[in-house]
Parts: C-alpha cells; sequence; structure tokens
C-alpha cells in the first residue's frame, strides 16, 4: 500500500476523482457511494498522508463557498471545488496570516499543555496551519 501511496503522491496528476472512486470500491458500503463523499475521504486521505497542498472538500466547505456565489450546491469537480476553495483563501489570507501571528500570545489560554508550545509555535508557520484555520471558518459558515 505505501509504495502505491508513494506513486501516487509523487504523481504529476493527482486524480482525486479516481482516488474516490478506488476508494468507492472497497468501501463497505451497500449500493452506490456518494460520490461527493468519496471525494471527501479522498481528499482527507490524501492530506493526512502529507498532500498538504490538497484542499480538503468538505460538505460545510461545498456550502459555505455555495453561499459566497463561488460554487453551485454540488460542484461538478473537485477542480472546480479547489480552485473557488483558492480563490476565496486568497481574499481573506492576509487577515488569517495577522491572527495566526497573534495566536502565540494566545497559548497560555489555548489548553495546548506548556511543553508543547514550541510544536504549537512551529505550527503555526507552516502553510497547512493557515490552510486549516480558513477550513475551519469555511466549516463552520457552512454550517
Amino acid at each position: 500500500m505505501a509504495n502505491k501511496l508513494e506513486e501516487f503522491i509523487a504523481s504529476n496528476d493527482r486524480d482525486i476523482e479516481k482516488l474516490a472512486t478506488d476508494l468507492g470500491g472497497i468501501s463497505p458500503t451497500t449500493g452506490r457511494a456518494n460520490p461527493s463523499r468519496l471525494i471527501s475521504a479522498a481528499t482527507k486521505f490524501l492530506w493526512f498522508a502529507g498532500c498538504h497542498e490538497i484542499k480538503i472538500y468538505d460538505k460545510r466547505a461545498v456550502n459555505a463557498l455555495h453561499k459566497l456565489n463561488r460554487l453551485p450546491r454540488t460542484p461538478k469537480t473537485y477542480a472546480a471545488y479547489a480552485t473557488a476553495w483558492s480563490a476565496e483563501y486568497d481574499i481573506h489570507k492576509a487577515e488569517i496570516r495577522r491572527v495566526i501571528a497573534e495566536l502565540p500570545n494566545q497559548l497560555e489560554w489555548s489548553g495546548i499543555a506548556q511543553d508543547s508550545y514550541d510544536d504549537a509555535k512551529a505550527a503555526f508557520t507552516e502553510g497547512w496551519f493557515a490552510d486549516r484555520v480558513f477550513d475551519k471558518c469555511q466549516w463552520l459558515h457552512g454550517n
């Protein structure tokens, strides 16, 4: 499995829809698996496997982008979703970075164990962290 995953991650054309279909083929669901759920699973799988440039496809994020007139209720492709996600992120990127820059000042109140402060501060500087902050905002607004 690791070799196939490494090949997929290394490929230039990360075909989210194909991975979603493949996941559907091994899914324990009965009947036809929901394509949106499979795309969601595929993007989450890839993100947790280290492909942090993948935009996590989530029903609530789709709803948030739909409310902003960025997407139809059901986007036709993952690429359409990722394009809309990126366009909206670009609008808010500076504000997200400004807020993240303030996070080290909030660690005392965060519930993060004091011996993990350095790890948290390191995470704040990673590009994926800003993406996840935006994902969380999308998730809240798409509820």
